[in-house]
């Protein structure tokens, strides 16, 4: 058989296939949140102290490299922290909780 690039315009046989394959789904491992409340996470503390701690902290981590994973990582969690932080400080402040 010669190279079909030497006839050009001519038909080349295909090979098909009775039916399209079966795509093979994905194992997907069970999925952890990444947050589970705990009773010892009831601390709130004083308003100022909140803000003023997630102030700190965003203004620390908006100097993390993009492109370092880790680093981004570690930004995550801890303005995480301090957010979840801040809200029990004005969910606190507005029930008229002391701190």
């Amino acid at each position: 058989m010669s190279n079909p690039t030497d006839l050009p315009g001519a038909s080349i046989a295909v090979m098909t296939l009775a039916q399209k394959p079966q795509a093979r789904p994905k194992a997907v491992p069970p999925v952890e949140a990444l947050y589970q409340p705990v009773p010892s996470d009831a601390y709130a503390p004083p308003l100022d102290l909140a803000v003023r701690l997630a102030r700190e902290d965003l203004a620390v981590q908006q100097g993390a490299d993009i492109h370092d994973r880790e680093a981004m990582i570690r930004a995550a969690v801890t303005l995480e922290i301090r957010l979840r932080m801040l809200l029990a400080a004005l969910d606190a402040d507005a029930a008229g909780v002391p701190a």
